[in-house]
């Protein structure tokens, strides 16, 4: 038998939401931590923020718009 748990709401609105959202935010550095990992490191997201503000055409990331240009050109997503 699998591990597993159940989570039951008082009832579905913001407040309640909100934590539960923190409860897995919490549970994921405390697990981050045990594993050695550092859970706020998220290189993806810098990633992919910068990818988006070159798609944006955002000034300062023209040389990351080529790139992405030429990627999707070589790959014939264009």
């Amino acid at each position: 038998m699998r591990p597993n748990g159940n989570i039951v709401f008082p009832q579905i609105d913001a407040y309640h939401l909100g934590q539960f959202i923190m409860l897995y935010e919490i549970q994921t550095v405390f697990t981050g931590k045990l594993l050695c990992i550092n859970p706020l490191d998220q290189p993806g997201v810098e990633a992919g923020k910068i990818a988006t503000y070159a798609l944006m055409n955002k000034k300062g990331y023209d040389q990351e718009r080529n790139e992405i240009e030429q990627y999707k050109k070589d790959r014939g997503l264009t």
